[in-house]
């Protein structure tokens, strides 16, 4: 039998978490509005609806004032100033390049986006040009104002037709989207440090038909409708799709795929997948530095998030207004929500429209930081109920406020995720996975026993909580409450995972949730698990790994009461045991029978059943 390393795919694949909500208090902090007293940006009128948003390092948020032709710089202290723009000159108009950027002439600017050096680009979008102002206040176009749409040649001498949609990646590409067809569909073009521009994202030969995206192909193939760009740290380009309610993700590759909504407008999905929810007319798109996305959900009258996969809303109750501010932005309204973005201190920022007046406002929601708190009972082994952890396995520990955000590891075994730590007996543990309700970790390498400190640590404190740590703390890796997580090997190609080379062992059918098939008499089966013990040869916690580390003490097994050994029992990930069966004993009966493993005394946890036909 092949000894895979696929346990933690298919496991990651098939684990659910705790979902708790990330909350956000609501404020304004620029924009006219009655009693702003002397606050110089709460005093300052901004004009009309085109409004662009972007927050540099430093936490300085610069405004796209476009009915101004101006855009403005709002310090964390409140001051406002303009960077770019003349605000003399009444009416929008085009000049002032190679010199400063303050007195040049804007033309209704709407998007923004800063790069990492601090340079700001600007959607001139009355000029159809890209401007950009250096760190030294120098204004030039980058983008537009040539004769005719030729793409492949220098952006500074192509025709453009800008639309809503500006992002710039760590390589210092810049996203731009280009309408066509009077707005209804659009490209996304990527103009390289060189200067070149090309297509990136969407075909001016697409059109569209109900449930055809082009999704999961190229994305210069694909039917869009962008209204705003966002790049996240790994080069991925996410599109508002808003004329499809949808928000649309280019990969490295160049693969498009849908990573929120649906074919509805109404609004709907918050708590479950981000994929099945809602959306109505999205027009921006933010992402921060874990991966989490906020859309300002225009026609819902609300602001989205996707974190895990999962969409909430954070702001707004889906009636337009501009209450709330000092409260819970949950329960606050907003208006027209033009544009969005995040800082790194986890701030979202929007741009909204008072209601009396047409007025433009920027809010901010902040995160409210809760001390965190672990539950009762709730460090247990990886997917199981078992209160006793083992080191060098995986972990979870359930509670509240346990992350700001939720975060997934690249596979790095990172000490820190969002913010959030955790210790075992004063030794770092490794982390997988953290949201505000759980967090998977993979205990540090110990020699106590006994019972020890796990301490989490967050922005908003740290929670304490003993446990049992021993040498033995086996536990069976589950689908759900009882079903055990393992797969029947499909030499054939039948299987329904791996590219038919597995099925998972469930009840027949998709009960679970996804397809499952019971284990029949003389299949070959891999089971998972964690906390077996000692290994030969040993398996160091906080690295890779990918073998076949056996365990030094036999493992037994006891299907349905009747013993079954193991072909293998051992490490074959980091953290994560497999026991591999070359060929099911028949006579185990059928349906939901009883599993249990023992293992240096101790045993797994009860109520486990495997699924056999």
């Amino acid at each position: 039998m092949s000894y895979r390393t696929c346990g933690l795919a298919v496991l990651a694949a098939i684990a659910g978490s705790l979902c708790q909500a990330q909350t956000y208090n609501i404020k304004t902090i620029a924009g006219g509005s009655s009693g702003a007293g002397s606050d110089p940006a709460l005093m300052t009128s901004l004009a009309g609806n085109d409004t662009g948003l972007a927050v540099d390092n430093s936490g300085n948020v610069y405004i796209s004032d476009s009915g101004n032709n101006v855009i403005r710089k709002v310090t964390p202290s409140g001051a406002i100033s303009i960077v770019a723009g003349d605000i003399t000159a009444g009416q929008g108009g085009y000049y002032g390049d190679g010199g400063p950027a303050i007195g040049a002439g804007l033309n209704s600017p709407s998007t923004i986006a800063l790069d990492s050096a601090g340079n700001l680009y600007i959607s001139d979008a009355g000029n159809n040009r890209v401007r950009k102002v250096s760190k030294s206040g120098t204004i030039t176009t980058v983008a537009g104002g040539g004769g005719s749409v030729t793409l492949g040649g220098q952006a500074v001498d192509t025709e453009l037709l800008l639309g809503q949609g500006l992002a710039v990646d760590s390589k210092n590409n810049l996203f731009l989207v280009m309408t066509i067809g009077g707005g209804a569909s659009a490209q996304v073009l990527k103009v390289a440090p060189n200067g070149v521009i090309t297509n990136y994202a969407g075909d001016t030969s697409a059109f569209f038909s109900p449930g055809n995206y082009g999704d999961n192909g190229p994305a210069t193939k694909a039917y869009i409708a962008a209204t705003g760009l966002a790049v996240d740290s790994s080069g991925n380009l996410y599109i508002a799709d808003g004329g499809d309610n949808r928000i649309r993700k280019v990969d490295s590759l160049g693969t498009i795929t849908t990573v929120a909504g649906s074919n509805t407008s109404n609004y709907s999905g918050d708590g479950g997948p981000a994929t099945s929810a809602g959306l109505n007319l999205p027009m921006q798109v933010a992402v921060d530095s874990s991966g989490n996305l906020y859309i300002a959900d225009r026609n819902d009258y609300r602001i989205r998030k996707v974190s895990g996969g999962i969409i909430t809303t954070i702001a707004g109750t889906g009636r337009p207004g501009n209450s709330g501010d000092g409260g819970p932005a949950a329960s606050a309204t907003v208006n027209t929500v033009q544009s969005i973005a995040v800082g790194m201190g986890g701030d979202v920022y929007f741009a909204d429209v008072r209601v009396e007046d047409g007025a433009g406002l920027i809010r901010e929601l902040t995160p409210v930081v809760l001390s965190p708190s672990i539950a009762p009972n709730g460090i247990v082994s990886l997917f199981s109920s078992s209160t006793t952890i083992q080191p060098g396995a995986w972990a979870s520990v359930f509670g509240n406020n346990l992350a700001t955000g939720t975060a997934v590891w690249a596979g790095n075994f990172p000490i820190s995720l969002n913010g959030t730590s955790v210790t075992v007996d004063g030794r770092n543990a490794f982390l997988s996975y953290v949201s505000p309700g759980q967090v998977n970790f993979q205990v540090p390498d110990d020699d106590n026993t006994g019972v020890v400190t796990v301490a989490v640590k967050t922005p908003g404190g740290t929670a304490t909580s003993p446990v049992t740590l021993a040498d033995f703390a086996p536990s069976f890796s589950l689908l759900d409450a009882e079903h055990v997580a393992g797969i029947i090997l499909r030499s054939d190609g039948s299987g329904a995972y791996g590219g038919g080379t597995y099925d998972i062992i469930g009840p027949t059918g998709t009960s679970l949730g996804y397809k499952t098939v019971a284990a029949k008499a003389g299949d070959a089966i891999e089971l998972f698990g964690v906390g077996f013990g000692p290994t030969n040869p040993t398996v160091t916690a906080g690295k890779p790994y990918s073998g076949a580390a056996a365990t030094t003490n036999a493992v037994q097994l006891l299907i349905n009461n009747k013993p079954v050994t193991p072909d293998f029992s051992g490490i074959t990930a980091a953290g994560l045991y497999q026991f591999n069966i070359d060929s099911l004993p028949a006579g185990l009966g059928s349906g939901d029978v009883s599993l249990k493993a023992t293992v240096g005394g101790a045993d797994t946890q009860p109520s486990v059943v495997i699924s056999l036909q």
